[in-house]
């Protein structure tokens, strides 16, 4: 049926659709939490991001995104 965007948002939330795809739930995920938590160390150990790069076949600019938060944000 036809409905507005909210309509739409609170007919998915009813029928129970609207899951939660972050992190490792996310099927189109390259890494693990405990790549992501290597990532993290090896940053914070100094490792260059081009290292951390070449060595999970991401991006500098992720591995920045990662070790600042920006994505792979930690869930509590």
């Amino acid at each position: 049926f036809v409905g507005t965007p909210t309509d739409n948002m609170r007919d998915m939330a009813a029928k129970g659709r609207n899951a939660d795809v972050a992190g490792e739930k996310n099927p189109n995920s390259r890494l693990s939490a405990e790549d992501v938590a290597e990532i993290r160390r090896m940053r914070a150990a100094g490792h260059k991001r081009p290292v951390v790069a070449r060595k999970f076949g991401m991006s500098v600019t992720m591995v920045s995104l990662i070790t600042r938060g920006k994505a792979w944000r930690p869930t509590n």
